[in-house]
């Protein structure tokens, strides 16, 4: 029905009569290129090629065969196409054994093993189970890649192989349960020969046996844990195993303990074998030697005998066996007593322990001058705070020479008193450090609550001595802290309107070590409250108390600095940017304009702000649908794709859908560019 001057302006322009003559052209033009670059015409599937979904067309293609004209049918021929998906897959699992040969250096392939995508493990157990019904050459092409068509013998070959190997480096066939050794589980492979002897076949058992393999398993356990013990012995210089220990996979703690408690029951020849390694049978009797000798040392290293409760030393529990010494002094032999007094064994820790600390605290007083000892405090080391602390709270029951002695010494029992010299000193040390005595609430300093005694000062300054009150102002300690708040916040906005030209603080602001942003809303929110001065103040520097046109402010303020990054003000919707819900505000900008002050109107449109998005979002489409006809030649954009960073192909699909609601101006446009409105 259309007109030779029509038909002929459509030639003039390449239009396409027949799309599926050009469509079938276009995708052997790309089977043709593909198997130029890969060597043949086995398309993986869902492969897309040349933005065309080849693997589909192929397939296509083989469902169709019956419909296909001779001279298409020939051109594939001609080409190499595979009509046969059976035989497709079969060289498609075959390439991907080459690939898994090249890089393992073998066809044994684990269960459930995928490559490269593939499900290669069943594709291999498949060759294996229809071997009769493979041809000839394909059964040659596996065996020339050295396929494994008996898995079971393989394995048991390699694991054979591994345990000669095993013999060869260590000089026994004692493997370890669970030992991974040339990687494969030799442990377990051992293991279950033996349980499967019967089941082996007379030559295989003729080869373990040739090896010096070990059938019995009560043999064989004794014999790895003895080799264990061993070894353990070569590692650490002792037999001292301790119970329940478990090394070289073995439990050797609790063998150990059994070979001593069933002694009378083991043959001679393993007594001796134990003996021979130094197998000690009563641990209890060398344990008391090896702890006095221990002690010995302490007291040469330290001169005398007074072990912590609970310390260690040379590796030994040395507190605990001391402390276990005088708890049982009435089981002990003369004969030890006697050793453990001629080493100078303490007996009564505590007299002796008293005295120590009495002279660290003398020794404490001559250095600082005083007895308020910190909390925490090690001194010579000895725990004299821990001391202190414990004299003041047995005060009734010390003897009146001991109470005498410490008072002589200038000795603070009063707790109270003791907590503010030290609180004092605290806040001495920390004023030292940064310079004021503004204590942050919370705060912890030296390991002491410094906030919780800063605020009691303030709470109970009515109760405190002059000549308390004195030091505290002499150190610059502060009364009214929301005072001196005050005025570092109203310093910090003064600094902020030097360095920026504005009042605009932005909410969560932290400036100059405050959150100046925080306060600035309080102050708008507690104006009332505010002193006439306090206002005075912010009113001369120029405060905005309107939070609403603040917030205007600060979001157009956002938005020239989005502009200024990205280039344009097409902000997403719920975008938050510099602290603002940008995207919404702008939205909202949108829908209110006709609301919106003349001179906001006015600013925006000097912003170059985008009032209608809609409007602009489909030029850029259609100019991006321009630019792909001088690309390629036509409009039939591929659905789903993307062009210029454009879903170009869902907007072209969009167009098709909503045609009804297009505007005769936007249809003319697209009709003027060859836009194609039926794609089918």
């Amino acid at each position: 029905k259309l007109s030779a001057e029509r038909i002929q302006r459509l030639d003039d322009i390449g239009f396409v009569w027949d799309p599926n003559a050009k469509l079938w052209e276009e995708n052997f033009e790309a089977l043709a290129a593909y198997k130029a670059e890969f060597g043949h015409c086995r398309v993986p599937r869902q492969l897309t090629y040349r933005g065309l979904k080849l693997a589909h067309w192929v397939r296509s293609q083989r469902g169709k065969k019956e419909k296909l004209s001779p001279e298409r049918i020939k051109r594939l021929d001609d080409l190499g196409f595979i009509w046969d998906e059976f035989t497709r897959l079969w060289e498609a699992g075959f390439e991907v054994l080459v690939a898994y040969k090249e890089e393992f250096g073998h066809c044994l392939v684990t269960t459930g093993f995928t490559y490269q995508g593939f499900n290669l493990s069943s594709w291999v157990s498949s060759q294996r189970a229809k071997v009769e019904g493979l041809s000839e050459e394909k059964i040659q092409r596996l065996d020339d890649l050295g396929f494994i068509w008996d898995v079971k013998a393989t394995l048991w070959e390699e694991n054979f192989q591994a345990l000669a190997a095993y013999k060869k480096e260590f000089g026994d066939l004692m493997v370890p349960q669970g030992l991974t050794y040339k990687a494969v589980n030799l442990g377990s492979w051992v293991a279950n020969q033996r349980g499967a002897k019967e089941k082996l076949s007379a030559e295989r058992i003729q080869r373990l046996d040739d090896l010096g393999f070990i059938w019995g398993v009560k043999a064989t356990l004794w014999e790895e844990n003895f080799q264990a013990l061993a070894a353990y012995k070569k590692e650490f210089g002792d037999l001292m195993v301790p119970r329940g220990l478990t090394y070289k996979a073995v439990n050797l703690g609790n063998w150990v303990a059994n070979q001593r408690g069933a002694k009378e029951k083991l043959p001679t020849e393993r007594v001796q074998r134990l003996d021979d390694l130094g197998f000690v049978w009563d641990p209890y009797t060398k344990l008391w030697e090896e702890s006095f000798e221990a002690l010995v040392a302490y007291k040469a290293d330290f001169g005398h005998c007074r072990v912590a409760a609970g310390s260690t030393y040379q590796d030994f529990s040395l507190g605990n066996w001391v402390a276990t010494q005088r708890q049982e002094v009435k089981k002990l032999s003369a004969e030890r007593i006697q050793r453990l007094d001629d080493i100078g064994f303490v007996w009564d820790p505590n007299a002796k322990l008293w005295e120590e600390n009495f002279e660290a605290l003398a020794a404490y007083k001559a250095e600082f001058g005083h007895c308020r000892v910190p909390r925490q405090l090690t001194y010579r080391g000895l725990k004299l705070a821990h001391w202190v602390r414990s004299q003041r709270g047995k005060k009734e029951k010390l003897s009146p020479e001991r109470i005498k002695r410490l008072d002589d010494l200038g000795f603070i029992w009063d707790e109270f008193t003791r907590l503010w010299e030290a609180g004092f000193e605290v806040l001495v040390a920390y004023k030292e450090e940064f310079g004021h005595c503004l204590v942050t609430t919370g705060f912890t300093y030296q390991g002491f609550n410094l906030s919780s005694w800063v605020s009691s000062q303030r709470a109970k300054v009515e109760g405190l001595s002059e000549e308390k009150i004195q030091r505290l102002d002499d150190l610059g300690f502060i009364w009214d802290v929301k005072a001196t708040l005050w005025e570092e916040n109203f310093q910090a906005l003064a600094a902020y309107k030097k360095e920026f030209g504005d009042l605009m603080v932005p909410q969560g602001l932290t400036y100059k070590a405050v959150n100046l942003g925080s306060w600035v809303a309080n102050q708008r929110g507690a104006k009332e409250k505010l002193s006439a001065e306090r206002i005075q103040r912010l009113d001369d520097l120029g405060f905005i108390w309107g939070v609403k046109a603040t917030l205007w402010e600060e979001n157009f303020q956002a938005l020239a600095a989005y502009k200024k990054e990205f280039g344009d003000l097409m902000v997403p919707r719920g975008l938050t940017y510099k602290a603002v819900n940008l995207g919404n505000w702008v939205a909202n900008q949108r829908g209110a304009k006709e609301k919106l002050p003349t001179e906001r109107v006015q600013r925006l449109d000097d912003l170059g702000f985008v009032w209608d998005p809609y409007t602009k979002l489909w030029e850029e489409s259609f100019e991006a649908l321009v630019a792909y006809k001088a690309d390629f030649g036509h409009c039939r954009v591929a659905a789903g794709s993307t062009y210029q960073d454009f879903s170009l192909g869902n907007w072209v699909a969009t167009q098709r859908q909503e045609v009804k609601k297009l505007s005769a101006e936007r249809i003319q446009r697209l009709d003027d560019i060859g836009f194609v409105w039926d794609a089918s």
